[in-house]
């Protein structure tokens, strides 16, 4: 198993309005799970999106949905 810290980053992104940035694959599902299963209004059908952060932006810079 790999201890090393993962690079990736990405955003998480949901057809109504919900984002959340992750730091890790891991993280990126849980978030997602976490959304649609608990978070989420259950009367709105839920679209959900990862996308990973483009390889020019820095860490600690906010990311958004183009």
């Amino acid at each position: 198993m790999d201890d090393k810290p993962s690079s990736a980053r990405g955003l998480v992104s949901c057809s109504c309005g919900y984002e959340r940035e992750w730091i890790s694959s891991w993280a990126s599902t849980a978030t997602a799970k976490l959304h649609v299963v608990h978070l989420g209004d259950k009367a709105v059908k839920h679209v959900v999106t990862v996308k990973k952060a483009p390889p020019d932006s820095r860490p600690g810079e906010q990311l958004r949905v183009p």
